[in-house]
């Protein structure tokens, strides 16, 4: 089996193989205020709105998949990489209750909104066609020989389906918003490449377009008794969280078709 990374002729390779300047900017803007009930009552209450534009990369490096004209399509520099979420709404709110001198309580709860990743979540940057893995497996008749290995000088030029060279110019910044790239051409022309004609479907990953925050919620009950010079505490935090990110691999085989990371009974929301 023959694996190795190629990155084309004007990419640079090697340990910084396929390099993107990603960023994203967020804005955010709240409100909080204590309300004295009694003297012995108060509560705290406030609301946080957050605004994360998606991930994108400067020089256009990035690929993903898009329904064009109603067919999924694989595309280079995908516009946009997935939604703006909008609805980034974190309200708070906590309860203290003096009910002796020496003995007090309090409860609260708050949903606090969880950013995409900017590495761990960025699905959008570091592949095809920026970043290539070719998989030569050997046979019989067409045996991979020592010191075979293909070179990014080699690597065929990604075409649109109507034969249109994606990089013409050499500049990625010249790539048009939802190109679409020829992925069976590309394979093709790979295979060409190898002794025996044939290589490994491409892997090809992308993002959700509909990828998005995930959510936290926590919910706090607490008890506070003085003891002479002593403070005896007892507290209570509860979690729980939706929308979190999860890898998936719907093309792997069977026993590796699952998530990286499984989040029972939580509402999640795939990277593809």
């Amino acid at each position: 089996m023959y694996t190795v990374a190629l990155a084309p002729k004007f990419i640079s390779g090697g340990q910084h193989i396929g390099p993107a300047a990603i960023n994203r900017n967020d804005v955010n803007a709240y409100f909080q205020d204590t309300w004295k009930l009694s003297s012995r009552f108060t509560l705290d209450y406030g609301i946080r709105w957050e605004l994360y534009t998606p991930i994108t990369e400067r020089a256009k490096r990035t690929s993903s998949f898009q329904m064009i004209d109603g067919v999924q399509q694989f595309v280079v520099n995908p516009q946009p990489g997935y939604r703006t979420d909008w609805k980034a709404w974190a309200p708070r709110v906590q309860a203290s209750w003096q009910v002796t001198s020496r003995f007090s309580a309090h409860v609260g709860g708050a949903a606090t909104t969880i950013p995409p990743n900017i590495w761990q979540d960025n699905f959008l940057t570091g592949a095809t066609p920026f970043s290539i893995y070719p998989r030569l497996v050997s046979a019989g008749d067409f045996p991979v020989h020592y010191g075979f290995q293909l070179t990014p000088s080699q690597l065929p030029n990604p075409y649109t389906p109507q034969g249109t060279n994606i990089f013409a110019s050499g500049n990625t910044k010249d790539v048009p918003a939802n190109t679409i790239m020829d992925v069976d051409r590309f394979e093709k022309d790979m295979a060409a490449l190898t002794p025996g004609g044939v290589v490994s479907a491409l892997n090809l990953s992308g993002i959700n377009p509909s990828f998005g925050n995930g959510t936290l919620y926590t919910w706090t009950l607490g008890l506070e008794r003085k003891l002479g010079n002593l403070t005896a505490d007892a507290a209570y935090v509860g979690t729980a969280a939706e929308k979190l990110p999860r890898y998936s691999f719907p093309n792997a085989f069977p026993e590796r078709a699952r998530p990286l990371r499984r989040i029972p009974n939580l509402t999640t929301q795939a990277t593809s």
